[in-house]
């Protein structure tokens, strides 16, 4: 089996290797022979596949962070101190899925890009790309010509916000739900939440019964 991408899952999914539920919230899926596809933690995923963890594109790395010592760059993706610089075939691949997969069809506006279009065939014939495409990929999303709101650290940000209200609403009363709702059609419009709406949607998180959702810390958008 391979890795293909890391994704925000259900808290209680299995993992593949001994049926324990992914507490984090967060997988390695595998794909095996069959095209089968499997959702594992990391000791998991190195024990079943070769991968280079490190290269594969992951959707998870924003909002779970403590905002006070997450600073803003305007770069479009950066490593916070003491770790590891990004691998850059994983922030292509991960580039390349929010904004032709994820926020494509989370309705997001405006989000596709016709320069990735032909990347995001390429990628779908076996979840890769050349190192050609992956050289472009960098060169795109590194441009002091990009808009904010479209870097990757924004992207990764909004289809974090994303999955967390949705499962935030899975968790409220029917007449609870619509002030998520506008909240959710506020970002896909604008790509971002203002500090004033961030500082409303924790006091909602609070409150809410799911320890995924209340102990989410709530990243700010530098745009």
């Amino acid at each position: 089996m391979r890795v293909i991408k890391r994704d925000f899952v259900d808290p209680n999914t299995l993992s593949y290797c001994d049926k324990r539920r992914l507490t984090s919230g967060k997988a390695y899926f595998l794909l095996d022979n069959n095209g089968q596809i499997f959702q594992a933690g990391k000791q998991c995923a190195k024990q079943h596949s070769q991968t280079d963890l490190s290269s594969v594109p992951d959707l998870t790395t924003s909002l779970l962070v403590n905002f006070t010592k997450d600073k803003c760059n305007s770069s479009s993706s950066h490593s916070p101190t003491g770790q590891q610089k990004p691998n850059k075939k994983s922030q292509a691949l991960t580039y390349l899925l929010l904004r032709e997969e994820k926020l494509k069809e989370l309705g997001f506006e405006n989000i596709s890009y016709n320069k990735l279009q032909p990347y995001y065939q390429e990628y779908k014939n076996n979840y890769d790309l050349s190192e050609e495409a992956i050289n472009h990929i960098n060169n795109i999303l590194n441009s002091p010509n990009i808009p904010k709101k479209f870097s990757l650290s924004n992207l990764s940000t909004c289809y974090a916000y994303y999955y967390k209200m949705q499962k935030a609403l899975q968790h409220l009363s029917q007449e609870n739900i619509e002030y998520i709702n506008d909240l959710l059609q506020y970002l896909k419009i604008h790509y971002h939440l203002t500090d004033k709406q961030i500082d409303a949607l924790a006091k909602w998180f609070e409150h809410i019964d799911c320890k995924e959702i209340r102990e989410a810390k709530l990243k700010k958008f530098c745009i």
